[in-house]
C-alpha cells in the first residue's frame, strides 16, 4: 500500500479541506446523518458529529457530489485493467484496486453477468456483479481513512496510489465495458478441451455482430487466452482473419453450446460491446400438443401464439407476427440464420399437454356436441320425423337402429354462426372418430338427401365428456352465441313465427266457420 503523504486525502478533515461532503456511518456501513443525501454536510453545520473523533476506525461515507466512484466487485477485472489510467485507486490490503475514483459525473450503471452464467460465479463474493458505476450526490462509496463495513473483520480502506483527481471520460465506458467482456469470458475459460472451438466462437461474434478490424478481433482474442492462463496464445492472433468468412466460424450458437445456456444469454452477455442478434432475441418454445397444433415463442419478454406450423420455418413469416404482438419490424435475418435458430429451439422445446377440450377441435367438439345432443332430438315429436332432414337444421332419430341422422351442412353453419376456422377434411375425419358417424343418402319425398349417421350412444358418450369437463360445467354462455348462434336463432325464430302465425289463421279460419254455421242456423230457423 501507499504512504503518500502529499495531498492523499486520510482523515475526515481532510476530505473536508478537498471540498469533499463526508459523513460518518456504523459498522454495517449506514449513514449516521439523517437525509445525508440533502443536508449541507461540512465542519460548521455538523461540528457536534466532527467533534467526536477522527475516525480512523470508523466507517466514512465519502457523498458523491462531483466524483465518479468505479467500484470492482469482482477481482478478475483487475487483470484487465492495464490500459486504465486513473490518479485516485484505494482498496484494502486483501483487494488493493477495488475502487477507481475520478472527477465528475456520469450515469449510474452496473455490469451483471446474465443469470443463465451463474454456475461459473458462484466462487466469487458478489456472484455475478462484476463493476458498479455511481455518480451524483444520491451515492456515496467508502472512503479511504476509515475502514471497510463487514459484520465479520473489517480492514482498513487505503490508496494504492494517488496523483490526484483525473477528469472521467466518458469513452471509458466502452472500455469497461470490454473489459467486463474479457472479465466474464476469462472465468468461463475452457482448463481443457474446446478452447479453440471457445475462442473460434467468441471472433465469430465480434466479427459477425460488431465492426471491429480483423486486427482488432485477433488482438481481443489473443490478449483473453494470455490472461485466462493459455500455454499458447498466439495461436489465436488468427482468429480475427477467419472471424467474418462463411462457414469458418461457429458464433453465438455454437458458443451457447459450448457453455450449455440460452442463446438469448450470450446475446446479452455481448451486448456489452454492441452486439444486437436478432436471433438470440428468442428465448424460449412452447408446443401445445392439440389438433392443430399450437405453438407459443417467446420474443424478448413477449410470448407470441403461432397457430400455423408452417410460420415457424419462415422469418418472413414469423416478422409479421413481431410485427403485430410486439409493434417493432425486428432486424432481418438470412434463412440459414433463422434455421439455427428454431432448431436450437427445437432443442430445447417444452411440450405441454393440453386436455382435449381446451384443444381448438376441442371447441368445435363443443358445439357439435351441443348441437347433436339437445333433448328434442330423441323426442318422438314429428320434428324427429324423417322428413325434418329436408329442413335447413333438421335431424332424424331412427329409434328402431338407435341411429341419428343430420346433414354437415348444419354443422359447418354452427361452427361458422361460432366464428370458428375449420377445414372440411380434418371436420369429416373427426365426426367419423369421435362419433362413428358415417355418410348415407336418403330418399325423402321423392329427392335424395345427403347426410350422415351416427350411434346415439356414442354421441351421448362425447356428451358425457364434455359435461364433467369443468370448463363445461363452469360455463355461463351454454346459450348464447357459441351455442345458439345468429343463423339457427333466426331459423328457431322464423319456425316460431310461422307456427304462431299458422295458429292465428287456423284460429281465424275456426271463427269465421263457427260465425258462418251460425248464419246458416238462423237461416234454417227462419225458413
Amino acid at each position: 500500500m501507499s504512504n503518500f503523504t502529499d495531498g492523499a486525502p486520510k482523515t475526515y478533515l481532510e476530505w473536508l479541506q478537498l471540498g469533499q461532503v463526508v459523513f460518518p456511518c456504523n459498522k454495517l456501513g449506514i449513514p449516521l446523518v439523517q437525509k445525508w443525501q440533502q443536508q449541507i454536510i461540512n465542519l460548521k453545520t455538523h461540528k457536534n458529529i466532527f467533534a467526536k473523533g477522527s475516525w480512523d476506525q470508523d466507517v466514512i461515507g465519502l457523498r458523491l457530489d462531483d466524483l465518479v466512484d468505479i467500484d470492482i466487485d469482482n477481482p478478475i477485472v483487475q487483470k484487465f485493467l492495464s490500459e486504465i489510467i486513473c490518479g485516485a485507486m484505494f482498496g484494502r490490503r486483501s483487494n488493493p484496486i477495488s475502487h477507481l475514483l475520478y472527477r465528475g459525473q456520469t450515469e449510474n450503471k452496473s455490469f451483471i453477468v446474465p443469470k443463465e452464467f451463474e454456475k461459473y460465479f458462484k466462487q466469487f463474493k458478489h456472484g455475478l456483479r462484476l463493476i458498479d458505476i455511481r455518480s451524483g450526490q444520491d451515492h456515496f462509496t467508502y472512503a479511504p481513512g476509515g475502514i471497510t463495513p463487514e459484520k465479520k473483520g473489517s480492514e482498513k480502506l487505503e490508496w494504492t496510489r494517488f496523483t490526484g483527481f483525473q477528469e472521467f471520460d466518458p469513452i471509458m465506458i466502452n472500455s469497461l465495458s470490454e473489459i467486463c467482456l474479457f472479465t466474464a469470458l476469462s472465468i468461463m475459460f475452457p482448463a481443457t478441451g474446446q478452447r479453440d472451438e471457445f475462442v473460434s466462437s467468441i471472433a465469430g461474434v465480434l466479427g459477425k455482430h460488431t465492426e471491429w478490424s480483423e486486427e482488432k478481433i485477433g488482438r481481443w482474442c489473443f490478449k483473453l487466452a494470455f490472461k485466462s492462463g493459455s500455454d499458447n496464445p498466439e495461436r489465436y492472433s488468427i482468429k480475427g482473419a477467419n472471424a467474418r468468412k462463411e462457414g469458418k466460424h461457429f458464433g453465438i450458437p455454437k458458443l451457447a453450446e459450448i457453455l450449455d445456456v440460452p442463446q438469448s444469454a450470450v446475446a446479452k452477455l455481448f451486448s456489452w460491446v454492441g452486439v444486437a442478434d436478432t436471433g438470440s432475441n428468442f428465448s424460449a418454445l412452447k408446443v401445445y400438443e392439440t389438433d392443430p397444433t399450437m405453438w407459443k415463442i417467446k420474443y424478448k419478454d413477449t410470448w407470441i401464439t403461432i397457430m400455423d406450423s408452417s410460420h415457424l420455418l419462415s422469418w418472413t413469416k414469423m416478422s409479421i407476427h413481431i410485427l403485430e404482438n410486439c409493434y417493432e419490424v425486428p432486424k432481418p435475418m438470412k434463412p440459414g440464420e433463422w434455421k439455427t435458430t428454431i432448431n436450437n429451439l427445437l432443442n430445447n422445446v417444452e411440450k405441454v399437454k393440453v386436455d382435449e377440450s381446451e384443444s381448438y377441435y376441442g371447441q368445435i367438439g363443443a358445439v357439435i356436441n351441443e348441437f347433436l345432443n339437445r333433448e328434442d332430438r330423441f323426442s318422438p315429436d314429428a320434428y324427429n320425423e324423417k322428413k325434418s332432414l329436408a329442413r335447413p337444421w333438421g335431424t332424424w332419430f331412427d329409434k328402431d337402429n338407435y341411429m341419428l341422422y343430420f346433414k354437415l351442412e348444419s354443422l359447418v353453419m354452427k361452427i361458422n354462426d361460432a366464428r370458428l376456422k375449420y377445414e372440411q377434411r380434418k371436420l369429416t375425419q373427426f365426426i367419423r372418430n369421435k362419433y362413428h358417424a358415417t355418410p348415407h343418402t336418403l330418399n325423402i319425398e321423392g329427392k335424395d338427401v345427403r347426410c350422415w349417421r351416427a350411434p346415439v350412444e356414442k354421441i351421448k358418450v362425447q356428451s358425457a365428456k364434455a359435461r364433467s369437463d369443468n370448463s363445461w360445467k363452469n360455463s355461463e354462455y351454454r346459450d348464447d352465441d357459441l351455442f345458439k348462434s345468429n343463423s339457427e336463432k333466426k331459423y328457431i325464430s322464423d319456425m316460431a313465427w310461422k307456427k304462431k302465425h299458422k295458429k292465428q289463421m287456423q284460429d281465424l279460419q275456426d271463427e269465421r266457420m263457427k260465425k258462418l254455421q251460425l248464419e246458416q242456423t238462423k237461416d234454417l230457423d227462419n225458413y
